[in-house]
């Protein structure tokens, strides 16, 4: 699906808007993360694959925050993977997105579980190779994006998680909030 100008204005000003809204969390508290995380497509596993996020949050009520995520993943496939999805080449998806979260257990519990749902902007770019090695078709797309996922985070504020991602990524996350 391609987005018009108007789209991807309003994703964008949507994130931006989420994102200085922040600044006003309780007691002025903006929370950040960052998560390193590896992509396992639906139906092919990339041979080499990472996600990057950045999100920025802060508290709406006890058990709701705001947040937003700029993010970027790729995925390398080999062209000899026999694969049903993808016959060598790389994905690549940069997303700026907003949502909110919803916190199943408080703050002061030792360990706090969330669950995130955002929605926005991505930019997708995909290259596919023919039988002899060379590229045979890219295809570059404006898209609705998404991620959503359920995490753990712990007193040490190292998160950990597992989230589905813009074009059908299964991502297993590691992060740090600060």
């Amino acid at each position: 699906m391609n987005l018009s100008k108007t789209h991807i204005i309003f994703f964008f000003a949507l994130f931006l808007s989420l994102s200085s809204n922040a600044q006003r969390g309780e007691e002025g508290k903006v929370y950040h993360s960052i998560h390193l995380g590896y992509p396992f497509d639906i139906f092919d596993s990339p041979d080499f694959g990472f996600h990057l996020a950045y999100n920025p949050h802060t508290s709406y009520t006890d058990r709701i925050s705001l947040e937003a995520q700029l993010s970027y993943t790729r995925g390398n496939f080999d062209q000899d993977d026999n694969s049903f999805a993808h016959n060598g080449g790389f994905i690549e998806t940069i997303s700026a997105l907003a949502g909110g979260r919803y916190y199943f257990t408080k703050e002061e519990k030792k360990n706090q579980i969330y669950f995130n749902l955002l929605i926005g902007y991505s930019f997708l770019t995909d290259e596919e190779l023919s039988n002899d090695g060379s590229v045979s078709t890219t295809k570059k797309q404006s898209l609705i994006g998404y991620s959503t996922g359920l995490y753990l985070r712990n007193k040490q504020n190292i998160i950990f998680g597992l989230a589905a991602e813009t074009n059908l990524a299964i991502t297993a996350k590691i992060g740090w909030q600060f």
